[in-house]
């Protein structure tokens, strides 16, 4: 593991539960005593009970775990994942000893602050974790809010269950090679960031705050190549407290590294495109002064790659930009219509006399159909050659996987954790 140097974490590893809590430079143990403090009052649904003069904000960890990408829109420039989101705080004056309750660490929450059996947002407080750039399904498929053991010591903690699906830029210029980074993001829409802070908790024996489901690395359209996250702070202009001043809030940003499979287009498009512009060669073979001939090879090796691309054209991004596919269809094209007009101008050098004689004209036609093969494949070659890179990449990937070492970078206000 290694520290970042914007501000050097402090950790303190819990020996019972192999855990580690990661704190903004401050001793966890101010923050999070092992010990329960059973003096202290509940925290209460506006936090009156926190001082927040001497304490600060109230910390609370986040965990996430990527049960999957559901689906990638380059053209809607969405995503959709499958998150699992546990946030965890102390709030000592909420429990009551429960000699019973062993999971729990002999804790259980206070009667007064039961609605059902359960704690709910109504009863005690929350940090109001919400997603800011989900358009549409940003309600939890579940969520509760329960008392647990965690890091070794009782806690209240939150856990939803999401698929939403998120608005992030997408970058194709290089499809189908391209790599993406989808982008998550969550905020507090209750508190501000004087009030909370959110911290992601990190593991000795794993990735600590972010994990990921198996199915992620075996994605058939995607290559999971890594997540990173940040802690930050955001001022919304059009937001202004009482007082005249602006609030901060704060953000958590979830990044999910992934790398399409290009495979599919290498079989089922580029491997076609290329034997229909090569099979343009067979109209040299006919006698320079058939133009009929020739033409009528031309036009239907043309509409032949015009049909493809059409029939094709739901398996390519639609973006107001060239991408890398874009311009390698765009060069077989140009190889077709150049043997179309090499076959004009050779038919009217012949038919106004001005020209070399028929035999001269196919001996120079068989370096010209040669040129032509090499630049249809040097063109269809120089289209492929980022697929060693992907295998380059899917390689370390699948030994990554395979010791779940995948490349993990937390960043925050408090420093930066990586892990590779």
């Amino acid at each position: 593991m290694e520290l970042g140097n914007a501000s050097r974490l402090t950790t303190r590893p819990n020996t019972v539960a192999n855990r580690t809590v990661t704190s903004d430079g401050v001793d966890p143990e101010g923050k999070w005593p092992l010990k329960v403090d059973e003096s202290a009052l509940p925290l209460g649904v506006d936090g009156g009970n926190w001082d927040f003069e001497s304490k600060g904000p109230i910390p609370c960890l986040i965990n996430f775990y990527l049960k999957d990408i559901i689906s990638v829109d380059t053209v809607a420039q969405t995503f959709r994942p499958r998150l699992q989101i546990t946030l965890d705080w102390v709030d000592d004056g909420a429990l009551k000893k429960e000699t019973t309750a062993y999971w729990t660490g002999g804790f259980g929450l206070k009667d007064e602050l039961l609605a059902d059996g359960e704690p709910t947002k109504a009863t005690v407080w929350t940090p109001g974790f919400e997603i800011v750039n989900g358009i549409s399904d940003t309600k939890p498929l579940s969520e509760s809010i329960q008392l647990a053991v965690i890091r070794g010591r009782p806690v209240l903690y939150d856990y939803k269950d999401m698929a939403p699906v998120c608005a992030s830029d997408l970058d194709v210029r290089q499809f189908p090679f391209d790599s993406q980074e989808l982008e998550v993001v969550f905020s507090s829409t209750t508190w501000e960031d004087e009030n909370v802070r959110f911290i992601f908790a990190e593991n000795l024996d794993g990735p600590g705050s972010f994990h990921v489901h198996p199915n992620v690395h075996h994605h058939h359209q995607w290559l999971f190549m890594g997540c990173s996250g940040d802690v930050s702070t955001n001022i919304y202009p059009y937001q202004t407290r009482y007082d005249g001043q602006k609030g901060a809030y704060p953000h958590v940003t979830l990044r999910f590294h992934v790398k399409r499979n290009p495979w599919y287009f290498i079989v089922r498009i580029v491997s076609v495109s290329l034997l229909i512009t090569l099979m343009e060669v067979t109209a040299l073979l006919l006698s320079p002064d058939e133009l009929g001939g020739r033409f009528g090879v031309t036009g239907t090796i043309f509409l032949a790659s015009v049909a493809f691309n059409f029939v094709t054209t739901d398996q390519v991004p639609k973006v107001s930009y060239l991408t890398r596919c874009d311009k390698w269809n765009f060069m077989n094209f140009g190889l077709i219509f150049l043997v179309g007009l090499e076959n004009t101008i050779v038919y009217l050098s012949l038919k106004l006399g001005a020209g070399p004689s028929v035999s001269a004209i196919e001996s120079t036609e068989t370096w010209f159909a040669a040129i032509y093969i090499i630049a249809a494949l040097f063109n269809s070659a120089w289209f492929i050659r980022p697929v060693f890179d992907y295998e380059r990449a899917r390689k370390a990937a699948s030994l990554r996987n395979a010791i779940d070492d995948y490349p993990v970078k937390v960043q925050s206000s408090f420093g930066n954790i990586l892990r590779t």
